[in-house]
């Protein structure tokens, strides 16, 4: 709890300076655009005027209390970036209360940045070997399912990886096998920023 709360206290004070467009929220494979998705966002991500709040090992809970928590005061986003769950679907919480943790994370975000998009990402349900099981395949397939309803085509949109990773899903192996990081593989951003490009474009074009 040490470390997550000294970066929520650095994430706090980001915020407070301002002048953000865009905020990622979420657990390592937010964090882990500063490592192995590097690249893209320093040439497409953070000239938009971008900060990653992201912490290895979040749960939605968790999250949600950092929401509560000043994380999103002090600016006025177009956009908030948001994919959470995996921790909690990894240690066994039930579906629905991981639905009901993560709805409650796009609902503070309404709250307190009600003319910001967000642009929720669901997990990507696909097995990785030393990494995911059949059963957490399934239930995340089944979170997602719920989490789809939460897109209304305008405040909240929901967008779902699965099958551009698994269209991929041997590169991302060698390249998490390389890296010997279960965030190793360069295709999980590219596959994100492909999915985030034309949404940030028609964010941008239509908002002042």
């Amino acid at each position: 709890m040490g470390h997550a709360l000294e970066l929520h206290n650095s994430f706090v004070a980001r915020a407070k300076q301002g002048d953000l467009n865009i905020v990622f929220f979420g657990d390592s494979s937010t964090t882990c655009w500063q490592t192995t998705g590097k690249e893209i966002w320093n040439t497409e991500i953070a000239p938009l005027k971008a900060a990653d709040f992201g912490i290895y090992n979040d749960s939605a809970g968790q999250l949600l209390w950092r929401l509560q928590n000043s994380e999103l005061d002090g600016y006025r986003a177009k956009a908030v970036v948001m994919m959470i769950g995996a921790v909690d679907l990894m240690r066994g919480d039930p579906t629905d209360r991981v639905v009901t943790a993560i709805t409650a994370c796009v609902d503070e975000i309404k709250k307190r940045q009600p003319q910001g998009r967000i642009l929720l990402f669901v997990l990507p349900h696909i097995s990785v070997p030393g990494l995911t099981t059949k059963e957490y395949v399934t239930r995340s397939t089944d979170v997602a399912a719920a989490l789809a309803k939460l897109g209304d085509g305008n405040t909240v949109q929901v967008f779902d990886m699965t099958d551009a990773m698994e269209a991929r899903r041997t590169e991302a192996i060698m390249q998490i096998l390389a890296a010997g990081d279960p965030h190793g593989a360069k295709v999980e951003f590219e596959v994100w920023w492909d999915a985030l490009k034309m949404p940030l474009a028609n964010i941008f074009k239509t908002t002042p």
